[in-house]
């Protein structure tokens, strides 16, 4: 697993490849309130944890990420903007 400043060294190298969403799954053990004042479960979210596959030089990968609670949620089959380390591209990282 990454560090933070590994993944942002990576997105900052500006590498995307186009990968493609296996699964999306809500993390419904961590809510994080929009308001001060919670009132009921419509006033919460949740982050998701978002599986992918890529491919670069022939080669697949596959990779997991926890995506922020204000991001849309991913469904399967849709295609996701992923940043690789060009030399190790198994490396990856997620700007969302």
């Amino acid at each position: 697993m990454l560090l933070l400043g590994q993944k942002k060294k990576i997105i900052a190298s500006g590498y995307p490849v186009t990968g493609t969403v296996i699964a999306s799954k809500a993390l419904y053990w961590l809510t994080v309130n929009r308001s001060a004042f919670r009132i009921d479960n419509t006033d919460s979210s949740h982050p998701h944890l978002v599986y992918f596959n890529y491919c670069v030089n022939g080669k697949e990968y596959h990779g997991k990420s926890f995506v922020n609670w204000t991001a849309p949620e991913y469904q399967a089959g849709q295609p996701i903007k992923i940043f690789i380390d060009q030399n190790h591209p198994e490396k990856y990282a997620l700007d969302v």
